[in-house]
């Protein structure tokens, strides 16, 4: 296949450098695909186009070059598919539809190099939080990891961009914990409430929402107090064009360390006592078009509940008692932050919360260990102080 024409030379005052770019020829779609390299003076630059073009000449072009949309799709719906759980998949397909193909779309993914995609995190990260960028760094690595598999590049360009931090500023999902006397008081007003039994299992156990949801009877021993996380119930994201509410998948959990077991208290035994009334009940009530799913928390005909309606109640709950705004994820913090306030050791809490290494677990609460760590320092100063 012959391609012609001989290119561009261009300053791009966001890299600040010369440009030189050089059509080697058709993506899939049937637009133009480049290649490009960068130089330090136009000089340079014009010596690289003449190079590229002797390139492009020499070696020829069979086959339509490869831009990161193609490749990523591509990648996404085959081997990807084999490897990744289909949140995961939905949530990266998300990720480069909004944030990376309006920039790349039609970009040769050879083409694409560390200085570009730093400067891409970072003009991302003006607009959206370091998570968010970090979740697009991500997906990325991933799709120039498989690449490099393929040698179709010769090294991953993201390796060499740095994650981002989050800011002072920045706003977070999670609001600041409850205390152990927020709990307290929230455990008390839930009783004979829609929530009564997911709070009990959100405050006493850590457990991410989509693991309470998924949560059965057959995991749970009452007798001897042993509840086993095995499963996840995942709402998928909103898509363009597709009804979320079609779809509930069952799910292994996050990660192999997410698969855990706990022991649980008396408080918890009994709110699931409870519990298992409420669906006896509300199994005679609905009678035939009781849905039996096995699971603990189910709407009031048995059927699997979603997370949005669960955080739905939740949130209606905490302004009918005038309790303090918490969302759910948070619960998930108090656990840990509380556990952390009565002395229980980090590596437990970090088995507990289903981490999947201890250093994740650190990451997080690393703060709340040091202000626990110095308050002890400063209680035994102030100990040794009033008996010299």
């Amino acid at each position: 296949m012959n391609v012609k024409g001989t290119g561009t030379v261009y300053f791009d005052k966001h890299h600040g450098k010369w440009f030189a770019k050089v059509p080697i020829g058709k993506t899939k779609s049937g637009l133009t695909a480049y290649k490009r390299k960068s130089a330090s003076t136009k000089r340079e630059a014009q010596l690289l186009r003449s190079a590229l073009i002797v390139e492009r000449d020499k070696e020829g072009v069979r086959k339509p070059a490869s831009t990161l949309r193609i490749f990523a799709t591509q990648h996404l719906q085959t081997e990807a598919r084999l490897e990744l759980k289909r949140r995961t998949l939905t949530d990266y397909t998300y990720n480069l539809e909004r944030y990376v193909y309006p920039v790349f779309e039609n970009t040769l993914l050879t083409s694409i190099t560390s200085q570009d995609l730093s400067a891409f995190f970072s003009e991302l990260r003006g607009k959206y939080s370091a998570s968010v960028v970090n979740q697009v760094r991500t997906v990325m690595s991933r799709i120039f990891e498989s690449a490099l598999t393929h040698r179709i590049i010769s090294d991953n360009p993201v390796r060499r961009t740095k994650a981002h931090r989050k800011g002072v500023g920045d706003k977070s999902k999670s609001k600041q914990p409850w205390n152990l006397e927020e709990c307290r008081s929230g455990l008390e007003a839930s009783l004979g409430t829609s929530v009564e039994t997911w709070l009990h299992l959100a405050v006493f156990t850590g457990m991410r929402m989509s693991e309470i949801l998924g949560l059965m009877w057959g995991d749970i021993d009452l007798k001897t107090g042993v509840l086993q996380v095995r499963r996840t119930l995942v709402e998928p994201q909103k898509q363009k064009g597709v009804n979320r509410r079609d779809v509930l998948e069952f799910s292994t959990p996050k990660t192999k360390r997410s698969e855990r077991t706990l022991s649980i208290g008396e408080p918890l035994i009994q709110a699931l006592h409870r519990q298992q009334e409420w669906q006896r009940v509300a199994k005679e009530n609905v009678g035939v078009n009781w849905i039996d799913t096995g699971l603990v928390i189910t709407t009031k005909s048995g059927s699997p509940m979603y997370a949005s309606n669960q955080g739905a109640q939740f949130r209606r709950f905490l302004k009918s008692e005038g309790l303090r705004s918490i969302n759910p994820h948070s619960l998930r913090h108090s656990f840990a932050i509380n556990s952390l306030s009565l002395g229980i050791d980090l590596a437990s809490i970090s088995r507990a919360l289903g981490h999947a290494s201890l250093q994740i677990t650190l990451d997080i609460y690393a703060r709340d260990s040091n202000n626990l760590q110095d308050a002890a320092t400063e209680g035994l100063a102030k100990w040794f102080g009033a008996n010299q």
